[in-house]
């Protein structure tokens, strides 16, 4: 069942519908198996992208992240 975007994976409440009920729990489990994959490879690239801002110290770069995430 397509969610508007090609590209995007089925989230969990589509999967919850289209999902066998004697299935679910092993759908639910690849879903989260799936989106841990999805969050590391986005950290290695937000990670990369921080690393080409110039700051000398990465852990300074991350300090800034997270500061502005939280504001």
């Amino acid at each position: 069942m397509p969610t508007g975007r090609a590209s995007t994976p089925l989230g969990a409440a589509d999967a919850g519908t289209t999902a066998r009920p004697e299935a679910l729990d092993e759908t639910v489990r690849a879903f989260g198996e799936r989106r841990s994959a999805r969050t590391g490879a986005r950290v290695e690239i937000t990670r990369a992208c921080l690393g080409s801002l110039g700051r000398p110290d990465p852990a300074e770069a991350l300090a800034l992240f997270d500061e502005v995430r939280l504001s």
